[in-house]
């Protein structure tokens, strides 16, 4: 008999499990999407903001956070390593973080597909820069310069990078849809709550100014959006829009251009 009521108390507890789990996978895919606007933060040295799409308040709320905390661990973790290979690499190879290594290993391909016209070096006054010798060795992790003076300079793809590892971030915490913005590098991926696309806004076209406001603004101040095989027909704009798969791949883009 209480062999008869334990196991008659296990089959309950069990089937109360399996009904109590069957009820939240029910309830989890039934119920509509949640839209939270997360704000914005000062993050990569410009302000972000972060908009997350999820099953509920609380996974939205989540991976906001998440998304904000990836972009400042990104941010930080580029600039410290980058400081110490500036600083530490004329003694001989420097020894990097694998993220270091991922990401300059993405900026040297990059650099080679644009010819030159994106790179993350600097090797004199002027600016300009030589990815060639720029020297990764995969197998110990470590970096080394074969020029006298050169620098890493992350400022033309670094945002992109984090956007897109704060993105894979909010994904794994629930994120079904959203928006990462930092100083206007955007990605968006899902739906919107409300909507069956996300809407981004590019600015009006100003008249051209001067060469060096076209510039600076040739990224912020969007005025058409070209795919790559018109670019050799566009002249005389004051602001280009690019869109790509990835964040990263939009800023090396508009860097190079």
């Amino acid at each position: 008999m209480e062999n008869d009521s334990r196991q008659r108390a296990f089959k309950f507890i069990v089937t109360a499990c399996v009904i109590s789990a069957m009820y939240y996978f029910v309830a989890e895919n039934i119920r509509p999407a949640v839209e939270v606007e997360g704000g914005s933060s000062e993050v990569t040295g410009t302000d972000a903001r972060i908009i997350a799409v999820a099953k509920s308040t609380r996974k939205a709320n989540r991976s906001i956070k998440a998304g904000f905390d990836e972009l400042t661990r990104i941010d930080e973790l580029l600039s410290e390593d980058v400081n110490r290979v500036n600083r530490d690499v004329s003694a001989g190879p420097v020894k990097v973080s694998t993220e270091l290594f991922e990401f300059l290993q993405i900026s040297i391909d990059y650099c080679k597909l644009t010819k030159g016209e994106f790179d993350i070096t600097v090797c004199d006054s002027n600016g300009n820069g030589c990815c060639e010798k720029l020297v990764l060795d995969a197998e110990n992790q470590t970096v080394r310069f074969a020029a006298e003076g050169m620098q890493l300079d992350l400022g033309g793809i670094g945002k992109g990078y984090a956007i897109d590892k704060a993105v894979e971030i909010m994904k794994r915490k629930g994120a079904i849809g959203g928006l990462v913005d930092a100083g206007g590098i955007i990605r968006c991926f899902g739906k919107p709550a409300r909507e069956d696309n996300w809407l981004i806004e590019s600015l009006p076209q100003r008249p051209p100014r001067t060469q060096r406001d076209n510039e600076v603004n040739a990224v912020n101040e969007g005025g058409m959006v070209l795919k790559l095989r018109d670019m050799a027909a566009a002249s005389n704009l004051s602001g280009v829009t690019f869109i790509a798969p990835k964040a990263v791949v939009a800023e090396v883009i508009a860097s190079a251009v």
